[in-house]
């Protein structure tokens, strides 16, 4: 898990493009994370043959594109709210719309919505791979703007992917007080004094050789 983009990312971001764009098979799935100024979405994309795991008492008959939307399409996006799972420092956030819709020729999509998250600890939950066959992956991207900022392979044993959105404070708590202290106050407050005492300085320094006496001509 990676938290800044990088330049070796962007072979990386090659490769999750290059998975994200053919067929899934039926132990793997993708996920792509934007964070946009306004919303952050969230795509899944998986095949359809597990995909019938994803709903309560499936009916028999396959996710064909006849069978959608008669039958799974409803199914689907009951169970739309129960596959992932993303947190901002530990609570939950609800997705603003849930869309499901077949996807190419033998995958299955599901797109959320979610209002921006702000500065904090951001936590994606595939919880869905519950429901899959012993060694399913999901493969994980996030992206902000054109930047890759993490990827995961997420599994069963490890489902959870987190990151922290927004500049990284330091934190010092004393547990005997109760007491949370921000480091960076402190850092910032110095720097702050630091550029005050250098300009004050600058000044004095110049005024004092403007009003220098010139020496007395020979």
């Amino acid at each position: 898990m990676f938290s800044r983009p990088t330049v070796w990312l962007t072979p990386a971001l090659i490769f999750f493009s290059a998975v994200a764009a053919h067929a899934h098979d039926a132990l793997q799935s993708s996920t792509n994370i934007w964070l946009r100024p306004d919303q952050m979405e969230v795509e899944l994309i998986l095949s359809r043959v597990p995909a019938r795991s994803l709903v309560d008492n499936p009916p028999p008959v396959p996710v064909t594109d006849g069978d959608f939307g008669s039958t799974y399409h409803t199914l689907f996006q009951k169970s739309a709210p129960t596959l992932v799972d993303v947190t901002l420092d530990g609570k939950k956030i609800t997705p603003d719309s849930i869309t499901v819709e077949l996807y190419e020729e033998t995958d299955l999509r599901f797109d959320y919505i979610f209002p921006r998250p702000p500065n904090g600890k951001l936590s994606f939950t595939a919880s869905f791979i519950k429901r899959m066959d012993e060694g399913y992956i999901n493969s994980l991207g996030v992206n902000e703007g054109l930047h890759m900022i993490g990827m995961d392979n997420q599994t069963a044993e490890r489902p959870t992917w987190d990151m922290d959105l927004g500049p990284k404070k330091i934190v010092v708590t004393n547990h005997a007080e109760g007491t949370v202290v921000d480091k960076n106050f402190f850092f910032n407050t110095v720097a702050f004094w630091a550029i005050i005492f250098l300009l004050v300085m600058g000044a004095f320094i110049w005024l004092r050789r403007k009003n220098r006496p010139s020496p007395p001509s020979a």
